[in-house]
């Protein structure tokens, strides 16, 4: 790359004696001198943007993995409580499901749902379409299979 554009500059006398004594070290002209010295020094500022940005880089990825951490520590075990939880739903949605028919099975979900719907409706949960999705299996078996029963029960 040729040097075809020409920049004029002024400095005291003490910088430029001291650029012309450089120069003559080197054994290049005062404008090579300058020259390579400006190369230099714009070389210099894009390594260090790069190393700049290298550093923000890796501290975002420190930041990543403290709150991953953090994240982690804070659910610790909670994924054995929520599958405990819903072994202990389903082993008693087993027990009582024969006990009662179809439309007091179904009136006692539509309670629990509107109970649980309160809840959720803090942290925007949608408990009705992921019931109306996902049916257990004992929903489908027991409405078809539902035994009449006698007793009165109430569910609210």
């Amino acid at each position: 790359m040729g040097r075809n554009e020409q920049l004029t500059t002024y400095v005291d006398g003490d910088v430029a004696r001291e650029i012309e004594r450089r120069a003559e070290a080197e054994d290049v002209s005062a404008s090579t001198y300058i020259a390579q010295v400006l190369d230099q020094h714009i070389h210099d500022g894009a390594v260090d943007d790069q190393a700049r940005e290298h550093r923000a880089e890796q501290r975002i990825q420190e930041l990543v993995a403290e709150a991953r951490d953090e994240v982690a520590e804070a659910t610790e075990g909670l994924e054995d409580l929520v599958a405990k939880s819903g072994v202990y739903s389903i082993a008693v949605w087993e027990l009582v499901k024969d006990e009662y028919d179809d439309p007091q099975r179904q009136h006692a979900l539509n309670v629990g749902t509107e109970r649980l719907r309160e809840d959720m409706d803090a942290v925007g949960g949608d408990i009705e379409s992921a019931r109306e999705q996902n049916p257990t299996p004992s929903e489908t078996e027991s409405s078809a299979s539902a035994k009449s029963d006698d007793r009165d029960w109430e569910f609210e």
